[in-house]
């Protein structure tokens, strides 16, 4: 069995000197982010990198067209040590405290973390330019507001690419790149206009994975939000890829229908392609 980091990190301070920072500022441009280097205390963030654990049949394989990468998120599979970070990133505490960053009230995580926890990406895998989806997939009352994401990847090089892109509404520019270096982390707000991804295959060696811990934070509507799914686009200069990222587009929007309306799983259609591949 892992030992837990502590029996409360929240009370220890686990977060870096930035927690008692009033000097955080939220970028506006394409949309509201802020990167947070140092955001956890180096011993922690430490222990957590070395549980991280390597891709087998439990994770979610989200390969097709438009993406290729692995995700875990059923709590079960996930280490003590870092299930323990997740709780404490979801607890009402960090809640509010991300509420007063961000400026947005009533922030909930999401205990099904649909879509989120680990993230595991090897050479040649990539996340095209997308907005995410907008309601939560199980409880239509919950609309999405904000993603955190944080990243593991110590010595992580230029050249192994892996930056998260922030692009326009428009598609025409990337406004801001952000490499996945070790203990960064990026929160931003997350609409049908906020468009992201890491759309450049990695060219990390075989061995080196890009990891990361994938959080989304919701606000409980007295009326369900209109839904909307992840929406993938073309770029300018995509060229004849623009018609498999809009086709696969397609089907997925297709494919998320049908798992809100008969409650599919990620995993269950994991393992069905896996056994057609």
């Amino acid at each position: 069995m892992n030992h837990p980091i502590s029996s409360n990190i929240m009370t220890q301070n686990i977060f870096g000197d930035w927690s008692s920072s009033n000097n955080l500022k939220i970028q506006q441009n394409p949309f509201p982010h802020v990167v947070i280097d140092d955001f956890l205390d180096v011993e922690i963030v430490n222990k957590i990198n070395n549980f991280f654990p390597s891709v087998d049949n439990k994770w979610i394989s989200y390969i097709h067209y438009n993406e290729k990468k692995f995700g875990l998120s059923d709590p079960q599979f996930i280490p003590e040590n870092i299930l323990e970070l997740i709780n404490e990133l979801s607890s009402k505490e960090f809640c509010n405290k991300l509420s007063d960053i961000i400026g947005i009230k009533g922030l909930v995580a999401d205990p099904l973390l649909e879509g989120g926890g680990l993230h595991q990406t090897f050479r040649g895998g990539f996340l095209n330019i997308h907005s995410d989806f907008s309601v939560h997939p199980r409880n239509h009352n919950l609309k999405r507001q904000i993603n955190l994401l944080l990243y593991f990847n110590k010595d992580w090089l230029p050249e192994y690419y892996g930056e998260l892109e922030l692009w326009d509404e428009s598609l025409e520019k990337c406004h801001v790149k952000i490499a996945p270096q070790f203990n960064r982390c990026v929160i931003f707000k997350t609409d049908e206009k906020s468009f992201h991804g890491s759309p450049i295959p990695l060219n990390c060696p075989e061995n080196v994975s890009r990891k990361s811990i994938a959080l989304y934070y919701y606000t409980n509507e007295l009326k369900n939000p209109v839904s909307g799914y992840t929406n993938y686009r073309t770029r300018k200069g995509d060229g004849k890829n623009g018609i498999l990222i809009f086709l696969d587009n397609k089907l997925l929007h297709v494919y998320s229908f049908l798992r809100n309306k008969m409650d599919l799983k990620d995993s269950l259609v994991s393992r069905f392609l896996r056994i057609f591949k």
